[in-house]
């Protein structure tokens, strides 16, 4: 190469219509020729910043009958396919365009087909492009995916973010902190899935309007609110309403209020054991609770368990609660006639059932009883 030798791609039949592989060599430039035949032919040839390095006359050893150089044949040389190398000093060449899709220069209409036809071309294109608010329209609309190669000004876009999670909520993940951090953006996405809270500003925790929309569909959302919501009567009775579950991530105020535990009772039964011990004592209430299900007793107050009246009722829907009554009514002779008369149909379903087919047990019908059967 010091000597300027030109050097030659071979070509065949096979490969006349393919560009060859060419490799970049610091200080080299690429050249071809114009007046060659097979468009795989490529000359190689040193260049500094100020001096050329010496040609041969007869590069291609064609003799006195091949094709004589000229000052017209100099100047072709110096054409690329993408114009005029880079030559500065310390750097080396810069490839030509058609060899790095992603420095291309491609026009904006180009780019635009090539992400309808696949969105991940956004990733490819120059990054003037990924700013181009209709090609990353296009791409997004193909696969939300795409709003990863988005410029940072378009992934905090509303429209272009909107679009995206409309297909899977997974895209805020690509989006900016300014935009997770705007209440009304984030109050409509989580209006439309709960889900999105997760990639909310912390600060929005505390928002009111955006706790209440997501618990109102998922009530375990209230586990991620401030304290401040989660000691709120009105947001957690919006998340109990949901699940009484909520009330597990209550704080002391909700947990002391009778709308939100004769709520969450109203649906099961165990979430007395997140109410106060207040309520826990609360004829009323636990009463109410036992009319449902008797299991409610056993979350009931020791002084609540010694109510002669509460146990009859419990013992009335299942003669299991007597193991849920104080010891001193369990050891009462006079109680035990009493709740026997009274809920016998219970402690016959009982015996039946605790002569190994477990609790709640039914004979089928039209089955003959057993002897010695009560």
């Amino acid at each position: 190469f010091e000597a300027g030798v030109v050097v030659t791609a071979p070509c065949d039949a096979t490969t006349a219509h393919a560009r060859p592989r060419l490799l970049l060599v610091p200080g080299l430039s690429v050249r071809r020729r114009s007046h060659t035949r097979c468009p795989a032919m490529w000359l190689y040839q040193t260049r500094t910043q100020s001096v050329r390095a010496p040609r041969r006359s007869d590069p291609f050893g064609l003799g006195a009958g091949g094709h004589s150089r000229s000052s017209d044949d100099d100047d072709a040389d110096e054409r690329t396919d993408s114009g005029s190398l880079s030559e500065s000093s310390g750097s080396a060449p810069v490839p030509p365009s058609w060899r790095l899709p992603q420095q291309r220069r491609a026009s904006r209409e180009e780019a635009r087909a090539e992400v309808a036809g696949d969105w991940r071309c956004l990733g490819s294109i120059p990054p003037v492009l990924r700013g181009d608010r209709d090609i990353v329209l296009e791409a997004v609309a193909r696969n939300w995916r795409a709003l990863q190669f988005a410029s940072d000004e378009l992934r905090a876009d509303p429209d272009v973010v909107g679009m995206a999670m409309a297909q899977d909520f997974h895209a805020l993940g690509y989006a900016e902190a300014d935009i997770l951090a705007d209440p009304g953006f984030m109050l409509e996405a989580v209006q439309k899935d709960w889900r999105t809270l997760d990639y909310a500003d912390e600060a929005l925790l505390s928002d009111r309007r955006l706790i209440i929309a997501a618990v109102s569909q998922n009530g375990a959302c209230l586990e991620a609110a401030s304290q401040g919501l989660r000691n709120d009567c009105e947001v957690v009775l919006s998340a109990v309403r949901q699940t009484w579950r909520a009330l597990a991530f209550a704080l002391d105020a909700p947990r002391s209020d009778r709308a939100v535990v004769t709520e969450a009772a109203s649906q099961s039964y165990q979430a007395l054991q997140y109410a106060s011990a207040s309520l826990r004592g609360d004829r009323e209430l636990i009463l109410d609770a036992v009319k449902r299900d008797w299991r409610s007793l056993g979350y009931a107050s020791r002084r609540l368990r010694a109510d002669r009246e509460l146990v009859i009722e419990a013992l009335q829907q299942d003669w299991g609660a007597f193991g849920l009554a104080s010891d001193r009514l369990r050891t009462d002779h006079a109680f035990t006639i009493e709740a026997t008369k009274r809920a016998w149909p219970a402690l016959l379903r009982f015996r039946q059932g605790a002569r190994g087919h477990g609790a709640g047990w039914r004979p089928p019908k039209g089955a003959a009883k057993r002897p010695g059967a009560v």
